[in-house]
């Protein structure tokens, strides 16, 4: 019962070290280095927020972005609006200056210079946004912090316990 308490204490901090990590990156890729998305490689990480009018894709999605990745017809890529906002769009026709972006089951299009492309949806999460609000929950990093500690040090004193002889 002791080693199943302890490794629940071990896993319970562990993950809280993973998520606070994480969150430092987070901060460091968005604010210090001003970026609007964090990247890692060649790769960016982008949250549906609001409706992308594609298909299979939903709000709390996360969508990996390859920078790097060959864009052909019919890819989804992410691009820069310009209100200045990031959409996901449907490329209808490429060429060496200008994309043609188009929304799933519109027949309304936008051209857009190439340069406003930021890259190819490589993958997608489903639902990963909801894990994150969860995530974010101070009440819950601080629920998972408390009972790590609390189980790690309830183990080491039953351990550290002399027995007694009778």
């Amino acid at each position: 019962m002791l080693k199943l308490l302890n490794a629940l204490g071990i896993t319970l901090l562990t993950l809280l070290f993973i998520i606070l990590t994480v969150y430092l990156w987070i901060i460091i890729e968005t604010k210090l280095r001003l970026k609007n998305y964090p990247e890692i490689f060649s790769y960016k990480f982008y949250l549906v927020k609001e409706n992308a009018n594609l298909k299979d894709i939903n709000i709390d999605d996360l969508i990996i972005i390859n920078e790097n990745a060959n864009i052909d017809n019919g890819d989804i890529v992410l691009y820069l609006n310009t209100d200045g906002t990031y959409e996901l769009a449907r490329v209808d026709k490429i060429n060496s200056v200008s994309v043609l972006l188009k929304k799933d089951g519109s027949f309304k299009t936008n051209t857009m210079n190439s340069s406003v492309i930021v890259g190819k949806a490589s993958k997608r999460v489903r639902g990963f946004g909801n894990v994150l609000h969860i995530l974010k929950n101070k009440i819950f990093l601080l629920t998972i912090g408390i009972i790590g500690f609390i189980s790690i040090v309830y183990v080491q004193k039953r351990q550290a316990k002399p027995k007694q002889i009778a």
